[in-house]
């Protein structure tokens, strides 16, 4: 799991996703298409050494200033990692459980051990 701290002003908007394309990293015309007039975001693999961001003239600007890896069923250190801090949670698109969810909030294993309803999906 990755916490991501970023910069919150008081004018922050809440931005929510409404879907979600999984584009060839190899295929340059298909991710060209994928972002066209459109507000974009990425999701890096923590292990990839490059990646290329295509953005639009729509696009908003957005950066982090830090984030922290936190182990996996470790709430001790889920619960320092966020304290007093504004956070986004990156949930790995890729994994069963979340292709297959089917409800408005997304459940996992971790997420019920730590006494959580879920994660709002929009």
């Amino acid at each position: 799991m990755f916490v991501y701290f970023a910069n919150v002003q008081k004018n922050a908007k809440v931005v929510s996703i409404d879907s979600y394309e999984d584009v060839n990293s190899y295929d340059e015309l298909a991710l060209k298409k994928a972002v066209a007039n459109q507000p974009v975001s990425v999701a890096i693999e923590g292990g990839g050494k490059e990646f290329q961001l295509y953005s639009s003239k729509n696009a908003k600007v957005v950066s982090i200033d830090s984030y922290e890896d936190v182990n996996s069923y470790d709430e001790l250190a889920l619960k320092k990692a966020v304290a007093n801090q504004p956070v986004s949670v990156a949930i790995e698109g890729g994994g069963r459980e979340f292709q297959l969810y089917s409800s408005v909030s997304f459940q996992s294993d971790f997420i019920h051990d730590l006494g959580k309803e879920g994660v709002p999906i929009a």
